[in-house]
């Protein structure tokens, strides 16, 4: 039966991962700004759960930014959820009614809306210099920097730290060593992992770990087969058998628990793990602050070299080469890096540093992945297409509902 999912997974996805967007730009330099004049800037931010931390933020830049200009500058903020921004933005875009800020995947999004021309060229802007090497690298396109990163990631599967230690469990470096971490869990009455469907984005953070830990070991060829027509996804030996695990191991109800409501499980103890990132770390720290949780590299064969910390920057913000304000646009994009204000902004949404000069103190759960790069045990997110990650979408919440294939029980 999984020959037969491999099958119409590889109908789906064949093809897709060299897609990349079509568009023209209408770049307009706009009009300076002058002083007594007002200026609405649209900002495109899908990260709902921190509307009132940016808002706060924009405010602190609006005042900043009249006191030394004379210019009053206000906001008209769009954060729809993750699924449909893509979608969204491109429809925007497309119909000459940008954004004059817009956040994209650095991953991702950047080559393809680079290629567009939708993108300014921020590369002499202040921030550029205090840039650290990864994020730099991940928001540079053709030698330009196109983009101010916001959220970098070390990520694999969150865990309770406090449970491990209770039942004498260790971190496991390779699929059968999670399968006895189950086992114990579950010898004590406790479930494994939290399972939460309902956003299809979360069953689609499979398709990086797998593609990524597989691609940095035992098939290193598979993007570029994939995107010459030449490969399939039975290329990734036991694609599936990590989800199988931890799907016929979680929490009840799954398909109508979102990642809100899973933050909340994890924090209260209602399962010992979930495959996710630290993204929801406000959310998880907002249910229970005295919550300790730790980030490891998720197994998802026998090979303890594939067990590996994904890497990479995500939420990254651009000016928009349709705005008609691009001079206050680029003034926003460099205060969100600012020098003596981002370093609150940044400890307030509990990202990670991403410049020289921030000096908050890193998380626990960032400090503990980073011991995991020093290692060199990481890879840098893969470059998926965003047609490729909708697919996978479907086709995962699919799966694991049991409406493909056959489930494997432990």
């Amino acid at each position: 039966m999984k020959k037969r999912l491999i099958s119409i997974v590889v109908l789906l996805f064949l093809g897709l991962l060299a897609a990349c967007g079509d568009g023209e730009s209408s770049s307009s330099g706009g009009e300076q700004a002058l002083a007594g004049d007002e200026v609405q800037l649209k900002v495109f931010l899908p990260q709902p759960r921190f509307k009132e931390i940016y808002e706060n933020y924009f405010d602190q830049f609006a005042e900043k930014y009249e006191k030394e200009n004379g210019v009053k500058v206000t906001f008209q903020l769009e954060m729809p959820g993750s699924n449909e921004a893509s979608q969204i933005l491109q429809t925007r875009l497309a119909s000459d009614d940008s954004p004059d800020v817009f956040s994209l995947h650095a991953i991702n999004e950047i080559p393809r809306y680079a290629e567009a021309g939708y993108l300014e060229d921020l590369s002499d802007q202040t921030f550029v210099d205090h840039l650290l090497e990864t994020p730099r690298n991940a928001v540079t396109y053709d030698g330009q920097v196109v983009a101010a990163p916001m959220e970098s990631l070390h990520w694999g599967f969150l865990y309770n730290k406090d449970m491990f230690e209770e039942h004498g469990v260790g971190l496991p470096q390779t699929l059968s060593e999670m399968e006895d971490v189950v086992d114990t869990f579950n010898a004590e009455g406790i479930t494994p992992f939290i399972s939460a469907y309902q956003d299809p984005e979360v069953p689609q953070l499979y398709l990086p770990v797998e593609v990524g830990g597989q691609v940095n070991t035992n098939a290193p060829d598979f993007i570029e087969n994939m995107n010459n027509d030449e490969g399939s996804f039975a290329d990734l030996e036991g694609v599936f058998d990590i989800m199988d695990l931890q799907n016929a191991n979680g929490t009840e109800r799954p398909f109508e628990t979102d990642p809100d409501q899973g933050s909340n499980k994890f924090a209260n103890g209602e399962a010992a793990m979930w495959v996710m990132g630290p993204w929801y770390a406000e959310t998880i720290l907002a249910a229970n602050e005295d919550f300790s949780f730790g980030v490891a590299p998720l197994p998802i064969n026998d090979n303890p070299e594939s067990t590996m910390i994904n890497t990479g920057v995500s939420t990254s913000l651009a000016v928009s080469s349709q705005s008609e304000h691009k001079e206050v646009a680029t003034a926003l994009v460099n205060y969100m890096l600012d020098e003596e204000d981002s370093s609150q902004l940044f400890e307030d949404l509990k990202f990670n540093p991403v410049t020289d000069f921030h000096d908050f103190e890193p998380y626990p759960w960032l400090t503990e992945a980073l011991e995991q790069v020093e290692q060199g045990k990481n890879y840098l997110d893969p470059s998926i297409p965003n047609a490729v990650k909708s697919e996978s979408e479907k086709v995962f919440q699919s799966y694991l509902g049991g409406q493909l294939g056959s489930r494997r029980c432990h």
